[in-house]
């Protein structure tokens, strides 16, 4: 269920008296049309956005960009205006228009309509009981929450009037509600809101657990703290870093995002030390660099997390606000992390093993960057060599080690740029999956002694015949 921001407050396993009532007031929905068609609505941090720059207004006509982000059933749109800000645009199947469903987009620039409609359905709320008998209104029950509604409907409480004792956790974007079974009060026979008034008896445990599971997301927490890295000359430097925690079903959806823009990131493992408070909570957790974030970029994380939280511990035995926040979150049973860590695992091992072709990456191209020098001598800007067990080409932009037998691509490597000490190329991996990768036993291979002198002697003789073919000096 989306909480009430009004209610103002977290619940922490509290228990309540639950009355369902439904919405006679709904507030118009902020949808969003491109050419006359639906293709979402914004989201509140946009709703803010706009009435903060007094934009909010039915009819409201703009130009901006657009960006699809996430799988079919995850996914998300961001529009950028002309003048560079940028808002999320929540799609649904409810909401968008048949040829705008499977609608990817990639820059392109549209003109978009902000539509302010009054939902044609009453949404059902929550509302808690209080002591002198009023309702407070605490979480309403949207059109994605499909799930959500038909497990209450199966235990026979997805109607106006129902009433049943429950405990209550927020999740902030979310309520977890366990049902007291002995506490459910039916209405009076003949006075069921619907065409049908013949139930099914149901077992209300497992639907409870089901509605339960369906319900609970982790809120995305951005933090931010500093970091020892080691430079190429091989000193150490303390560089601000941001953290980016979000609900491990969320985690193949935000590596996508990064990776569109092209933001460079480190996700880390579950089993990682240190991040046990964060898995315990069925987080997956991602570091970036801040100076590899474009101010606009992270302006939008901060919107879209609420803020940012500082995660530096500043005095022994303290705690950061980051990880205060984190302890205020009730950790998942551990079934359900398991099932989470289950349904990211392919992003994880992709990620994990992404961060060990970076390192290995790192060891041995500036080794085959050298070897292909000294094997191709040319002046070109391409350069090439073959043989028995690998092939070694340089496009002018990358160095890429292909396997001669099978045909795979061992390493693929982007040269960006000179190191200012060690004057030697610097590369970037550029892992091309499905192909294994480098092995550790490669690694093992261009780093042995065998290789190193091979080069050396190599080299020596490129310098030797150098010499002879040179021209006098002129006096």
């Amino acid at each position: 269920m989306v909480k009430y921001p009004k209610v103002g407050y977290e619940f922490r396993n509290e228990p309540a008296t639950i009355v369902l009532t439904k919405n006679q007031n709904p507030p118009p929905q902020p949808i969003i049309k491109v050419n006359g068609k639906k293709l979402g609505q914004l989201d509140k941090n946009a709703v803010a956005l706009f009435k903060k720059h007094n934009r909010f207004s039915d009819k409201l006509t703009f130009s901006a960009t657009l960006n699809s982000y996430g799988s079919v059933k995850t996914r998300e749109v961001v529009a950028t205006t002309l003048n560079g800000t940028s808002f999320k645009i929540e799609k649904s199947h409810f909401l968008e228009d048949k040829d705008l469903k499977e609608a990817q987009f990639n820059g392109e620039k549209v003109t978009l309509t902000l539509s302010l409609e009054v939902p044609k359905k009453t949404a059902m709320i929550a509302n808690i009981q209080q002591s002198d008998g009023s309702l407070l209104p605490i979480a309403e029950f949207t059109t994605n929450q499909k799930a959500s509604k038909e497990a209450l409907a199966k235990a026979g409480l997805f109607q106006e009037g129902a009433t049943f004792q429950a405990k209550i956790t927020s999740r902030v974007t979310a309520a977890r509600i366990e049902i007291e079974p002995k506490s459910i009060e039916y209405p009076e026979l003949g006075q069921w809101q619907s065409a049908n008034n013949t139930f099914q008896k149901v077992e209300l445990e497992p639907t409870a657990k089901q509605f339960i599971d369906q319900i609970t997301s982790q809120p995305t927490l951005l933090h931010h703290f500093d970091q020892d890295c080691q430079l190429d000359n091989g000193q150490t430097e303390t560089l601000p870093t941001v953290g980016l925690s979000v609900d491990m079903n969320r985690v193949a959806a935000t590596k996508q995002f990064l990776e569109n823009h092209q933001i460079p990131y480190r996700l880390l493992d579950p089993e990682d030390h240190r991040i046990s408070l964060e898995t315990q909570r069925s987080y997956g957790v991602f570091w970036m660099k801040k100076s590899d974030l474009s101010t606009p970029m992270l302006t939008l994380m901060e919107q879209a997390s609420n803020g940012s939280y500082q995660a530096n511990f500043e005095k022994i035995a303290s705690i950061s606000p980051y990880h205060e926040k984190l302890e205020s979150i009730a950790p998942l049973p551990p079934p359900q992390q398991q099932e989470r860590i289950a349904n990211s695992q392919s992003a994880f091992k992709q990620a994990i093993t992404q961060t060990t072709q970076d390192s290995r990456t790192q060891i041995v191209a500036p080794i085959a960057d050298a070897y292909l020098q000294v094997q191709d001598p040319s002046q070109g800007k391409t350069k090439h060599y073959q043989g028995q067990q690998i092939t070694l080409d340089y496009d002018g932009d990358h160095l890429t080690i292909t396997d001669s037998q099978t045909g795979e691509i061992k390493m693929k490597a982007r040269r960006t740029g000179v190191a200012t000490v060690t004057r030697k190329n610097q590369w970037q991996t550029e892992f091309p999956a499905p192909s294994p990768g480098l092995t550790q036993a490669d690694v093992e291979k261009w780093t042995s002694e065998k290789t190193q002198n091979y080069i050396k002697k190599k080299m020596e003789e490129l310098g030797r015949k150098k010499t002879v073919i040179s021209p006098p000096r002129r006096r």
